[in-house]
Formats: C-alpha cells, structure tokens, sequence
C-alpha cells in the first residue's frame, strides 16, 4: 500500500463501507485484541451524510469506536465519549484511512489478508464490498446475516461465517485461518467462474437486448 499505511510485514485485516451503526465495526475492533499484535485493522470508508449529527462533533458512532479502541468510556450530554487512558497499543493497530476513490479503495482491500463484514441484522439482501472482495478472491469473515446467507446461497461454502457480535468466534476462525481453507478457496473460484464480471455485465446486455426486442415487436 505503497508505505501509507504502518502495516508493512503486518496480518491486515480490513472494514470497508460507511461508518454506520449497523456495520459492526466495533466488533472487528473487540476480535482485534483477542489477536496477536502482529494483527492489523483497516477501516476504510466515512460516516453516511444521512447518518451525521448536526451541530455536534461528537458523533455517537465515532464516539462509539473511540472508546472500544481506548478503553474507559463515560456519559456525557447523551453521547459517549472517551478518556485519554486506554489501550495505546489497540489504537496503533487500527487505522482509519476515511472515504477513498475507487483506485484506493481497490488497491487497499486487495493489500489485506482477510475482509471482515461483522454487519447485524438489518434485512439487507445485498453488499458491495462483500461482492468485491469475491472478485479479488479475497477470504471474507460474514457475520450470519440474511444478507451474506443470500450470497452464500450462490456459492455454497465460500465465506466463512460467524455469529452476529461474536468476537470470540470471529478471533478464533481468524486465527485458524478458517477462510484459507482449501475449500473456501476452490468455492471462491467457482463463484468468479460462474459471477465474474464478465458474466454480470452479459447478462444486463442480454435483458436489454431482449427488451429492446420486445418494444420493437
């Protein structure tokens, strides 16, 4: 990643999408100290413009992600913030690389070892990074949602899941290498035979070659 980011030599692990609640990444953070130092978390990507609270830069969901990362948090005005005491040491494995360009964004998830998607539940049936990690053949760490359960109905077998907030689980499967098993890769190599690019793009050119049929009838 071309030295911006301290991870040369490192196990890097990333999260990427905008900063929202409903992505989990404090769960990534919790899994993170239950890991070697050697370990690594990038998150990659900002806060929602929906999603921003006005007139305040205290954030609830930043805040939230500061005081897993430092430690002792506390009440204050219906936010939490954090204390300067902490786990130092946490925060020099997590960086935060903010909002990137499609370029970036590509070349960072494709620099990681492993992609972690610890969403909860919210019924959404899709995901972009998830479906771009597959066409890098990246190993990616779901939580057990409706959304990656979809995905996984394409391709039996190529994620490697684990329950919605288990950071035990998510720590451990990371550390056996869970999705490096050689049957994880041979159903991620599936997938991207039968749901490359190519494929995908064939297919919208198909439907409107057989739309433009029908209105010309």
């Amino acid at each position: 990643m071309n030295g911006r980011y301290p991870v040369e030599g490192k196990k890097v692990l990333g999260c990427f999408g905008f900063l929202s609640e409903y992505k989990g990444i404090e769960t990534a953070v919790k899994a993170l100290r239950h890991l070697p130092e050697e370990y690594h978390l990038l998150i990659v990507g900002g806060l929602h413009p929906e999603g921003v609270a006005r007139h305040t830069v205290e954030q609830p969901y930043i805040q939230k992600l500061l005081a897993e990362l430092i430690g002792k948090a506390a009440q204050s005005n219906g936010f939490r913030s954090v204390s300067v005491r902490g786990n130092s040491k946490l925060v020099e494995r997590v960086h935060f690389c903010g909002p990137l360009g499609n370029k970036e964004f590509n070349q960072v998830m494709a620099a990681c070892d492993a992609v972690v998607l610890p969403y909860a539940e919210v019924g959404q049936t899709s995901s972009g990074p998830a479906a771009l990690a597959l066409d890098m053949q990246q190993p990616v760490y779901c939580s057990r949602t409706h959304c990656f359960k979809e995905l996984d109905r394409f391709q039996p077998g190529l994620i490697s899941f684990f329950e919605i907030g288990n950071y035990i689980e998510l720590a451990q499967k990371l550390l056996r290498h869970d999705g490096e098993l050689p049957e994880r890769k041979h159903a991620r190599e599936m997938y991207l035979h039968d749901h490359n690019v190519e494929r995908r793009a064939q297919l919208y050119i198909d439907a409107a070659a057989a739309l433009l049929g029908e209105t010309r009838r």
